[in-house]
């Protein structure tokens, strides 16, 4: 048995004036499997104005997606770019995982394919045949940073958590 929960909806309200913006998460995984769990992340697919999946945006592009632009529009201000290094510049976002603050030089774009963050190798503490015990608690802040002079908008996407029983 492997149970995972995590935060559904994370907000960031940015603002040009703050160097980098950010909102936490809570990743809990548990289980009474003997060999452990592996914890796995991925972007998702960016949906629109309504909510709904946004047609053509699932691809191998993990920037997160003005709300409300055009389908395949190349205007950058339509996108928020993933980060190509380890600290948050104008217009990208990332994550930490596991970090007690956020901030500093150690921030992670979110990867375009399945990549694992955490692995075990025993069951959880409490754990027996019917429960999966005491769960791993993993606190995850996602950071973005907007340039000065941006306008307003909404821009959304998806992290995708997976667990998986190790065997």
């Amino acid at each position: 048995m492997v149970t995972l929960s995590a935060t559904s909806d994370v907000t960031i309200n940015l603002s040009p004036t703050t160097p980098t913006d950010t909102a936490t998460a809570f990743v809990s995984v548990a289980t009474n499997n003997t060999t452990g769990y592996t914890l796995f992340i991925q972007s998702g697919c960016a949906f629109d104005a309504t909510g709904n999946l946004a047609a053509g945006t699932c691809t191998s592009d993990n920037r997160l997606k003005k709300v409300g632009s055009a389908m395949g529009s190349l205007n950058p201000a339509d996108y928020m770019n993933p980060i190509a290094a380890n600290t948050l510049t104008d217009n990208t976002w990332g994550y930490q995982f596991n970090v007690s603050t956020p901030g500093g030089s150690n921030w992670s774009p979110a990867p375009t394919t399945v990549t694992a963050l955490v692995s075990t190798n025993t069951a959880n503490s409490g754990s027996s045949s019917l429960s999966a015990g005491t769960p791993d608690d993993y606190d995850v802040f996602y950071g973005a940073r907007v340039s000065p002079g941006t306008a307003m908008r909404t821009y959304k996407g998806e992290v995708v958590w997976t667990v998986v029983a190790n065997f």
